[in-house]
């Protein structure tokens, strides 16, 4: 199947910008229009090919050229057509794929591509197909790029490649953002406000995975000034060495730096992941500054997963006790984990 975007609108004027290239021309817009779900898909045709196309439902349309947000705050144009046009620019901060609005992350995974934006492209493709299968339109969806994924070659391993350099594939529910890591086989769900970063390679083993978390700045604690504390979690997961005790390769993988003290802690986790050890280090010094780590490991499924959390040298050392927000924030994060693999829709 082939998918279709609207293009940009040829009337108006056209006035160049700063570089002194010409723009994109100016559309007039009335009210905006908010939509609780993005659109619908409908075939299309393009010569001997058939498609499907986004767009938005007739009852919503005024007729000529529309400013619309959808209910993720995506913001995108409609056409006198109907034709979802998105703008194929990558924005950091956005939310990840929905069911609700497909039609809108759909369009956008092809413009980004269409605009150069291969990486942030496929990411939101991937972001699509791994949405629960539940609805038609996100099926339609699925098959489309599934038949894109075929031109372009990616299946294999060079689809294996992808989602390791992906590392964390997201979906939004209703608890926040669903983060499935293809390459070690687990899922966690993580709050929208948390926003997340994925690598590998590096410094890192090439069978580890690392999601970078930046937390919102939280309230000050009891007894500080107007100062707010900022968090940052880095996730590792990496293949556990046979014949290594989980404690014994936690006390060699600790992040620590010259004048570090380790004060291990009492942890329980959920039952499911087992033993969780715990450490405290501090401090931790980074580019000048001194940071407050909190440490966590624990092992399932031939994997360690390994958690610090970083924060700053003015947090109070009562930041590792069972009642600070911040431990009741990452423990309610483990409790969402689970093994997984989902299956490959493209197959």
């Amino acid at each position: 199947m082939l998918a279709t975007t609207a293009c940009q609108p040829q009337t108006g004027t056209q006035s160049p910008d700063r570089r002194g290239a010409i723009s994109a021309p100016r559309v007039r817009v009335g009210s905006v229009l908010r939509l609780d779900r993005a659109g619908i898909f409908k075939l299309v045709r393009q010569g001997s090919k058939t498609g499907i196309a986004a767009v938005v439902p007739a009852r919503n349309r005024s007729g000529g050229w529309q400013h619309a947000i959808d209910s993720q705050s995506n913001q995108f144009r409609v056409s006198p057509k109907g034709l979802i046009v998105a703008d194929g620019t990558p924005r950091s901060g956005r939310q990840p794929a929905s069911v609700a609005n497909v039609a809108y992350y759909f369009t956008q995974a092809y413009a980004l591509m269409a605009k150069g934006y291969r990486r942030q492209g496929l990411q939101m493709a991937a972001e699509v197909l791994v949405l629960p299968p539940t609805d038609p339109q996100v099926k339609r969806a699925q098959r489309t790029l599934c038949a894109l994924f075929g031109r372009l070659s990616i299946r294999g391993a060079v689809r294996t490649k992808l989602y390791r350099n992906l590392v964390a594939v997201a979906h939004r529910v209703q608890a926040g953002a669903r983060l499935t890591n293809y390459v070690h086989g687990f899922a966690i769900t993580a709050p929208l406000s948390w926003q997340v970063m994925a690598a590998t390679g590096g410094k890192l083993r090439h069978d580890a995975t690392i999601m970078a978390f930046s937390l919102p700045r939280g309230q000050a604690q009891k007894g500080q000034k107007a100062q707010k504390i900022q968090a940052n979690l880095l996730w590792t997961t990496r293949k556990q060495p046979a014949a290594t005790s989980l404690a014994l390769f936690a006390r060699k993988q600790l992040l620590t730096t010259a004048g570090s003290r380790v004060r291990t802690l009492q942890w329980t986790g959920p039952a499911r992941l087992g033993t969780t050890v715990a450490y405290e280090v501090y401090p931790v010094k980074y580019r000048g500054r001194r940071l407050r780590s909190l440490q966590l490991f624990f092992a399932i499924g031939g994997r360690i997963h390994h958690l610090n959390l970083l924060l700053g040298a003015a947090t109070p050392a009562s930041i590792a006790s069972p009642t600070s927000p911040i431990r009741k924030a990452l423990t309610q994060l483990l409790t969402t984990f689970r093994t997984v693999r989902p299956p490959n829709p493209c197959q």
